[in-house]
């Protein structure tokens, strides 16, 4: 009988390595620090005075825990991660170890997506410094493709043999 949740392990039979714990762990650490980010934009924001607060770190805070939890989930249940790469029955094990590896590199990319997006929307409103953040969110949006593409690769390439 197989567990679907486990902070221990990945809930499954697939491997839970180190690497895998370590990724689960900065997922974790960069929402933190994304939340941390909001809290502090909206406490800056009401300091400055720009009038009626806006509710839109309030769904920003919500949709980073939203898509961490949901990329914790995939990360625990291959069935969540969906690649256009036919399953090798014989190899299927190690197929799904490489989409929950995915969906914990998802972890990582999004959290800097999200938090870079917010910085650039807010950006008009309170004059904050934009030298890092129009090229963090190209990078972090490049990572993200470049993320898909090398996972889908591997997927298949293991696949093969």
């Amino acid at each position: 009988m197989r567990k679907f949740f486990s902070l221990h392990r990945s809930g499954s039979d697939l491997p839970y390595r180190m690497s895998d714990r370590i990724l689960d762990m900065a997922g974790m650490a960069l929402v933190i620090l994304q939340l941390l980010l909001f809290v502090f934009l909206q406490e800056w924001e009401k300091g400055q005075n720009y009038g009626p607060e806006s509710p839109s770190y309030a769904v920003w805070m919500v949709l980073a825990v939203l898509f961490w939890l949901i990329g914790f989930g995939a990360s625990r249940n291959p069935s969540f991660v969906n690649v256009p790469v036919r399953m090798n029955p014989k190899r299927v094990t190690v197929q799904n170890y490489w989409k929950c590896h995915f969906a914990r590199w998802l972890n990582i990319v999004l959290p800097m997506i999200n938090a870079t997006t917010c910085w650039t929307e807010r950006n008009s409103r309170l004059g904050l410094p934009m030298e890092w953040a129009g090229a963090f969110n190209v990078l972090a949006f490049t990572l993200l493709v470049v993320l898909a593409i090398v996972m889908t690769i591997q997927v298949y390439r293991v696949g093969r043999g």
